[in-house]
């Protein structure tokens, strides 16, 4: 039993996870989703953080590189910093905002992210990106307003408005 004043005194230099699997299990829909080839350097000041974490996960036959700071567990949330990112072919993602962690009433932690979001990438040899405040939990990910961006600074189509995306057995936008 680790109490918070004991969970104080722990702490990892150093920790290496290398051809992991991670499990996702979401019990109110009874469905598991798994991550495969994981491997992450890791380090944590704390058991309630900062934590710093550098990795990639194999998805789709291409590795997706991230890189991940938090500050200090404050209640049931972390303030996070996260990067994924691939190849020129794979969009980059960076988000700066709040991550929490919170009991569910059918039993488990249910995880949701509020924060900024860039969303950036290559469209046909342009560039293109995505902005704005992301709200994200399991039964949606939501972003409003967003601002959408293809092209260069010189010459480029702008547009905004907001996007839904609800996810489930039976994802809709």
């Amino acid at each position: 039993d680790l109490t918070a004043a004991s969970s104080e005194k722990i702490a990892a230099e150093h920790v290496a996870i290398r051809n992991a699997s991670l499990i996702i299990q979401d019990l109110p829909r009874q469905s598991v989703r798994r991550i495969n080839d994981l491997s992450v350097d890791a380090e944590m000041e704390t058991l309630l953080g900062p934590y710093r974490a550098t990795g990639r996960w194999g998805r789709n036959d291409q590795a997706l590189n991230f890189r991940m700071t938090t500050g200090v567990r404050e209640d049931d949330h972390w303030r996070i910093k996260l990067i994924l990112d691939a190849s020129s072919d794979t969009p980059r993602l960076d988000l700066d905002g709040l991550l929490t962690l919170a009991n569910a009433a059918a039993g488990g932690q249910v995880l949701s992210y509020a924060g900024n979001a860039n969303l950036s990438g290559q469209w046909r040899k342009l560039p293109w990106r995505a902005a704005g405040p992301l709200r994200a939990d399991r039964n949606a990910i939501m972003m409003d307003p967003i601002d959408l961006r293809l092209g260069t600074e010189e010459t480029s189509l702008s547009a905004s408005g907001n996007v839904r995306l609800n996810l489930g057995t039976r994802p809709d936008a």
